[in-house]
Order: C-alpha cells, then sequence, then structure tokens
C-alpha cells in the first residue's frame, strides 16, 4: 500500500481547503467563461470525450490496483478515462438523529435497529467533503460518422444503450483528521445508461444490478480481477472512523447499500432552455425544427450545474441496512442530506481529483452471513432473480418512491 501523505495530520478543513485550491488552480481555464463560451455563438464549446474503444482499450491495460490501495485524494499524473469531464464543489453532509422514527415528519424514516458509526454517526455533520458530479461515457453514436457504422451500431446494442444520453455518476469525499485517510463513495444510475438529459432525473447506488449488456463485460471482467463482486461498493472504511479520525471500534455498523436521491431537477437551476437561439432552425418545408437548441449537447449538464446555488440540497442518502432489506420499502432507511458549501465548478479529466473504490469482500469479512444474504430470491415487477443480482438503482427508487 502507498505511504499515507503528509496531508491527513491536518485538520479536515485544511484538508479540504488545501486540495480544492489545488483543484481551482489545474481546473481556471475550464471555469475561465470566455474560454467555456464560444465567442461567436455564446454557446460552451466541445468537450473531448474519449471514444468507447478508447475507454476499452485503456481498461483493457490499466492497473486499478491504485484505485483501491491508494490512500491519496490526489494523483498528480492521473487522468480519467472513465467519467473524465465533470463538476465538483465543496459539500456538506447532514446526518439525521438517531432512531430515524416515521413520527419524526421531518425525517419520515422507519424504525432502525442500529445506528451507523463513523462517517453515518447520526445527529453529525460532516462539514468538510468534495463532491463530484459525472457521465461515465459518451453516447455510443457520438463521433461516429459513417451512415454504415452508425446503422451497424443501431442493431448491435439494446434500444436502452442505443437511446442513453448520460450515464450519471457521483463521488463523494469526506476528510478526516488524525492521520485517518478520507472517506470516498462512488456511486452510479443506470450502467445502460438514461433517456433524460436531466443529469438528476433518477436515484444513483453504490449497488449496480448484475443484469449485464454485452458491451460493459470488458468493465466487469477488467474489475473481476480486483474483486468478486465488481458491481458493489464496499462501505465499511467509510464507517470506520468519524471526521475526526476517532475509531468505531466495536460500535463498528455499516449499511449494505447507500442511494443518493435527487433533490433539484433541471428546471430548478439555469439551462439551455434560457437561452432562446437567435432564430428559429426551419425544415425544408418551412416548418420548425423540433429540437430543443442546436447548441445542446449531451454534456450541457456541466454546464448547467455551475449555476446550481451555493447553499443547494442536491442528495438525500438511503441506507439499504443489509440484504435482507432490499425489496422492503418499509426497511429504507433516510439517514442524511447532502448540501453543495461552494459554486459548482468544471473538473478537468487531468485534475488529478482521486476517489478510493472500497472491495465488498472487506464488508463480507465482517459480515459473512451477507454473502447468503444476497442469494436470496426476490421478485421486482416482472423480474425474478437473487438480492445481487437485481439491488440497483432502479429497485431502489421504487421503494423509495413507494415509502
Amino acid at each position: 500500500m502507498a505511504s499515507a501523505p503528509p496531508t491527513l495530520m491536518l485538520s479536515p478543513e485544511d484538508q479540504r481547503a488545501q486540495l480544492w485550491s489545488r483543484l481551482v488552480c489545474h481546473n481556471s481555464d475550464l471555469n475561465n467563461a470566455d474560454d467555456i463560451d464560444d465567442g461567436a455563438t455564446g454557446c460552451p464549446k466541445e468537450r473531448d470525450w474519449p471514444s468507447y474503444d478508447a475507454v476499452i482499450s485503456h481498461v483493457a491495460t490499466a492497473d486499478y490496483k491504485q484505485n483501491i490501495k491508494c490512500p491519496h485524494d490526489h494523483i498528480s499524473d492521473k487522468s480519467k478515462m472513465i467519467c473524465p469531464h465533470g463538476v465538483i464543489c465543496c459539500a456538506k453532509m447532514e446526518l439525521f438523529d438517531y432512531p430515524y422514527d416515521d413520527d419524526d415528519d421531518d425525517n419520515n424514516n422507519h424504525k432502525s435497529s442500529k445506528a451507523y458509526s463513523g462517517l453515518f454517526q447520526p445527529g453529525t455533520t460532516v462539514e468538510n467533503c468534495i463532491l463530484r458530479l459525472s457521465t461515465a461515457i459518451r453516447p455510443l453514436d457520438q463521433g461516429i460518422q459513417a451512415p454504415w457504422a452508425r446503422a451497424v451500431m443501431k442493431t448491435a446494442v439494446g434500444s436502452k444503450l442505443r437511446n442513453a444520453k448520460l450515464v450519471p455518476g457521483a463521488a463523494l469525499k469526506c476528510f478526516r483528521s488524525n492521520g485517518i485517510p478520507s472517506g470516498n463513495l462512488l456511486l452510479l444510475g443506470s450502467k445502460v445508461g438514461q433517456r433524460e438529459e436531466d443529469y438528476f432525473a433518477h436515484c444513483q447506488s453504490t449497488q449496480m444490478t448484475e443484469k449485464m449488456p454485452a458491451l460493459a463485460m470488458p468493465f466487469v471482467k477488467k474489475f473481476s480481477q480486483y474483486s468478486d463482486y465488481p458491481l458493489s461498493l464496499g462501505l465499511s472504511d467509510f464507517c470506520a472512523h468519524d471526521s475526526n479520525g476517532t475509531g468505531a471500534g466495536a460500535h463498528l455498523h455499516f449499511p449494505y447499500s447507500i442511494v443518493f436521491q435527487p433533490l433539484i431537477e433541471g428546471s430548478h437551476y439555469k439551462t439551455t432552455k434560457e437561452a432562446a437561439p437567435p432564430q428559429l432552425q426551419l425544415d425544408a418545408k418551412g416548418k420548425p425544427i423540433k429540437e430543443k437548441y442546436n447548441f445542446q449537447t449531451f454534456d450541457s449538464f456541466l454546464d448547467e450545474a455551475t449555476h446550481i446555488p451555493i447553499g443547494t440540497p442536491v442528495f438525500d442518502v438511503y441506507a439499504v441496512p443489509d440484504p435482507e432489506a432490499v425489496g422492503d420499502p418499509t426497511r429504507l432507511e433516510r439517514i442524511g442530506r447532502i448540501t453543495t458549501t461552494s459554486s459548482m465548478i468544471q473538473s478537468a479529466p487531468t485534475d488529478g481529483l482521486a476517489f478510493r473504490h472500497q472491495i465488498k469482500e472487506d464488508d463480507f469479512m465482517m459480515r459473512p452471513e451477507w454473502k447468503d444474504g444476497i442469494q436470496r430470491k426476490i421478485k421486482h415487477g416482472k423480474l425474478k432473480g437473487t438480492v445481487g443480482k437485481l439491488a440497483g438503482w432502479r429497485l431502489y427508487e421504487e421503494d423509495i418512491a413507494k415509502r
């Protein structure tokens, strides 16, 4: 394992401030209005997104041990190929009081058997966080110019992938003192993408379903070299120490999955819809072309997000306590809320911001009964399968709605 960086001996506030300053400096060109906009049209400049082939080639040869073992929050020579472009902000995570009880209208929760520890300790606020929002890859047909190639693509992939606009992902870094590395959460929405252009259209989760399209198999095959559960994030480290670096010890308690439920919609912050084009675009028959605007791109949400005001609640945080709770809306626990404490700024692929991925085996070592629990058979709508195969953002989103 890499040696711990000296910055870990700083306070969480100083760690966050130091890294944030570094990120602002690196991304300054991206966040300069003259550089972001094309002066002739006032439209965002096109970002350079790697093609699907380029991402697959990178994944095939990359060593992801660094993502699992490295305690550093910043890696200078790191360039992202997955979720390359994003937006970042400083944030805080407020944890609701325990017990999470339905009698409390503000919390609107069902009773939990036990309070979580570490960075999920009830009644506390983790003040020093950095939140990053992105989309994993660009739409598959982006960059494909030849008509025959587009035709092949449309027949080679399913309708969901073919019509996907975004593959939303979020990462939260919470700083800790006393020499303890930061706690990190990584979440994803639909791994085959969503049709909506609104980044905040759906929930995201630390758990993905095992139902996998062929085009995603190279990713799973690669990540399976490091974990037998490549679609599930470990959460025990996040709950092992609080922001002061105090260990949970025998009181360590962590959930099986975490879900982020968006609290805002595209209409709640400035969107390209507010910037009308100079004139209507007409077709050959003189009728208006039914497009939102001809300059809008799939990654417009990155520009729109920079208008989210400071102090905006972005996500509610839900916990799924154990595999037995999957599919049971009454067991979902709304434990906290994430709020911005700075403006959103652009985040380049090369800014070095790194998030540690904890493998699920770490959790199973402490909760061996969970390995049997994920084999439990459940039914979700028309789908039948095990907890391990069906647990993911859609199941949790529908269960949240049922609550």
